[in-house]
């Protein structure tokens, strides 16, 4: 296998498909010039150099398509690349730190059995349309892509839409609550 040494940092790196730029110069594809721990570094100071910039244009593109059309959008990528997604998922769950996270999650599920099946059924309606997400907190009246909060966990399509920040108030608050009745 041809290999190429880094502009940058000097390191040998193999000239695989991976390896060609995106930039067409003349109709044809060129090989990168750095390897790519060196293209994510760059890109990567870039982003925070020009933070606010990129931020505004991906505000700016929100406003601009309906939450609606960017599901529907997403529905058919996942459609599409099926088989790109499952392989990227099971690379991913092949790691360790991975499966020590996946671990900890099934021990918190197998504990909190009302509350895991609550969230799925929740999810489920999303992904089924029969629940809209709405676009800001209901408490707040921030924009984001809220949290959905169950009061209880015995209905798990009755929820309060909040965001990351009036959600973890809301748990403490409750748990706050929760401690002064059990010291009653």
């Amino acid at each position: 296998m041809e290999e190429k040494n880094c502009t940058k940092c000097g390191n040998a790196f193999p000239l695989t498909e991976e390896h060609f730029s995106r930039i067409l110069r003349r109709g044809k594809r060129v090989w990168n010039s750095r390897c790519k721990t060196c293209v994510a570094e760059y890109k990567k100071q870039h982003y925070l150099k020009d933070k606010d910039k990129y931020k505004a244009r991906s505000s700016e593109r929100r406003k601009r398509i309906p939450a609606e059309e960017m599901r529907e959008y997403y529905r058919e990528y996942r459609e599409k690349n099926r088989e790109e997604l499952n392989r990227k998922t099971r690379e991913r769950n092949a790691k360790d730190n991975y499966k020590k996270s996946r671990e900890r999650w099934a021990r918190y599920s197998k504990n909190n059995p009302l509350k895991e099946w609550s969230r799925n059924e929740l999810t489920k309606a999303i992904q089924r349309g029969d629940i809209i997400r709405p676009d800001k907190c209901s408490e707040c009246g921030k924009e984001c892509v809220p949290d959905g909060h169950h009061e209880d966990y015995r209905k798990p399509l009755d929820v309060i839409w909040l965001c990351r920040t009036c959600h973890g108030k809301r748990h403490r608050k409750t748990s706050r609550l929760n401690e002064g009745r059990a010291s009653m």
